[in-house]
């Protein structure tokens, strides 16, 4: 039977998705067997099938009206009845054996999900994280509990996006995801996660020739990711489940004035000699094949500086070259203004060990981050490989800062990377005589997306195999519990309702909810606050239970968008139905006794 709607559905369908468009709530004042809640949960499965990264809530006053399994009168059963009757090419990928749960539906080729919270429950999902928990801003990293109604954070887009609400969840059991590249965040068990599967990567390569841009993605909650983080394959291998597929785009900082050259600070945090800069000007070690970058610092230097090539160098196979003002010369005391800079950016008197990336350079444009790591990856970095199909770029340092600096760019441009240890062994001795000790180095794997060379000497940048099969991408592989802290969550106004936290990671925000028989919820002012604070669009639907509720507060208020929906706006039914006595109608029900009408011609 073809899901045929009047004239007054039509006009509720249009209110409810102009009220999420411009992310209003709204209340529905219903008359009983008006076919509402079938036609709340149709709008719901139709947004999920042909739109992408919703999650949209039901809540009811018992779990039994949400799912329960065989009952007509239950909102899921409703909803899986609707997906069965669609021709398959309409589903969406959606198959009832795999993405169907106890109160949960998810949508596999729009990353879409409709889940249901019952009673005290509703708008319990709050998506909360620690009070220091770090958001990214356009001015650099905030904790979310000094975020305030209206500031500016950063979304998945990689733009400023405002922040709409913001709301404390109170003390709850907090868990730290980490994640394959070292990365991690803490969020609490119901916050919601973007993931892909390997299941999920086969069947988008099957559909690939159908639907070139079809999604992959499943949004699920914490709760369900912890339970089932393994994955045994047909060769008995283990490996992580979930994958998080989809990085922030480079973040957009706001504007800022370098003092020198980001290329050229990244060759001297590289290989620079800037310890003892107050008596000598700094210099940069060069590999003897690589005369070309002398060409690209002089581009970069200001007037009257010049890279002069030194004659006292004396490592095997390398050459210094000096950065010097031409004016300074001849004893009439005058500082160098690249001397000038680097104090100024704070990186003067510096060693190998304790490098470090100044602040205003991890702020910078995305041109100018790339440009300081391919300054670092010019000098200290290299690319390594067994073959040309493993090509990977590598950067190795003695500085734990310079490398979490550089980790930090990388995130921002939507790349990932991997660090590992290693010792280098004393028993070397340097062209002065003297042995080297042992130390550790730090050394990183980066993988940057597509379009963007880490190295601009044409001798490394053409070692350098893109990335063509395997995107960047981070897999989760433990999830663990750190106690109970107190909680914040925040909502966003970005479309997709992501924003990025901690390691440049991108986590999840609500959307819809439709809330049922609103007048008839117990304690109705804990879950207005619930749901304020996670849900970007509200829709209350109930029939009249009297005056002494919030619902009716709300119906007669004047400050929310009201749709009242009378049993005389549905054409099957007609005045001889009022006119039945009361009695009849209880001991016998309304349906066996209603009429159908044609609906009339306009």
């Amino acid at each position: 039977m073809p899901f045929l709607l009047f004239p007054k559905q039509f006009e509720w369908v249009r209110w409810v998705l102009d009220l999420a468009r411009h992310r209003e709530s709204g209340l529905t004042e219903k008359s009983r067997d008006c076919g509402i809640s079938w036609l709340a949960i149709a709008t719901a499965v139709s947004l999920c099938l042909f739109r992408r990264n919703l999650t949209i809530g039901f809540g009811s006053a018992k779990e039994d009206k949400i799912d329960r399994s065989g009952d007509p009168d239950s909102l899921f059963w409703k909803a899986r009845t609707f997906l069965q009757h669609l021709p398959p090419e309409f589903r969406g990928g959606w198959d009832e054996a795999k993405h169907s749960a106890h109160m949960r539906l998810v949508f596999p080729e729009s990353a879409c999900a409709i889940v249901g919270e019952a009673g005290d429950n509703i708008g319990r999902g709050g998506r909360a994280q620690p009070l220091d928990a770090k958001v990214l801003t356009p001015t650099g990293w905030r904790a979310i509990g000094d975020l305030v109604r209206g500031d500016r954070i950063l979304g998945s887009n990689g733009t400023p996006t405002v922040v709409t609400g913001v709301y404390d969840r109170g003390v709850r059991e907090v868990y730290r995801v980490r994640f394959s590249d070292g990365s991690s965040t803490r969020c609490c068990d119901e916050h919601l996660w973007r993931v892909t599967t390997a299941q999920m990567r086969k069947a988008q390569r099957r559909v690939m020739v159908r639907h070139p841009r079809a999604p992959r993605f499943a949004v699920l909650d914490l709760a369900s990711i912890r339970k089932n983080l393994h994955h045994v394959r047909r060769d008995s291998q283990t490996q992580w489940r979930y994958h998080i597929p989809m990085l922030s785009a480079p973040i957009q900082f706001d504007a800022v004035d370098l003092p020198l050259d980001p290329y050229l600070v990244g060759c001297i945090l590289g290989n620079g000699a800037i310890a003892h800069i107050d008596r000598a000007s700094p210099d940069i070690t060069f590999h003897e094949d690589d005369t070309e970058m002398i060409g690209y610092i002089n581009e970069r230097l200001s007037e009257n500086c010049e890279a002069r090539r030194r004659s006292d160098t004396r490592r095997v196979r390398a050459f210094r070259v000096a950065l010097v003002d031409k004016r300074a010369r001849g004893g009439r005391r005058r500082c160098s203004p690249i001397k000038e800079a680097l104090r100024r950016i704070g990186i003067a008197g510096m060693g190998s060990h304790t490098k470090r990336i100044p602040e205003i350079y991890k702020r910078g444009t995305p041109e100018q981050r790339l440009e300081l790591v391919r300054g670092l990856m010019d000098t200290d970095g290299w690319v390594h490989s067994k073959g040309r199909s493993s090509a990977r770029p590598r950067f190795s340092s003695v500085s734990r800062g310079l490398v979490a600096d550089l980790t930090e760019i990388i995130q921002s441009l939507g790349g990932t990377t991997r660090m590992t240890e290693r010792v280098v062994k004393a028993g070397r001795v340097m062209a002065n005589g003297h042995p080297l000790p042992q130390t550790l180095a730090y050394e990183l794997t980066l993988c940057l997306p597509d379009g963007m060379l880490p190295f601009r000497l044409r001798r490394k940048a053409e070692r350098v195999t893109p990335r063509l099969k395997y995107k960047p991408q981070r897999s989760i592989v433990a999830v663990e519990s750190v106690g109970q802290a107190a909680t914040r969550c925040i909502r966003v106004a970005a479309d997709d309702h992501l924003y990025v936290t901690d390691d440049c990671i991108l986590t999840h925000n609500s959307s819809i909810y439709f809330v049922d028989e609103a007048a008839h919820i117990d304690r109705p002012k804990l879950i207005e606050a619930s749901l304020a604070s996670n849900t970007d669009c509200r829709i209350d639907i109930s029939s009249v239970a009297g005056m002494a509720n919030p619902f009716a507060e709300k119906r007669h208020s004047g400050r929310i968008k009201v749709f009242t929906f009378s049993w005389r706006d549905d054409p099957r039914k007609g005045e001889e139905l009022f006119a039945l006595p009361q009695e009849k109608c209880y001991r016998t029900g309304w349906l066996p006794h209603l009429r159908c009408y044609r609906r009339p011609a306009v």
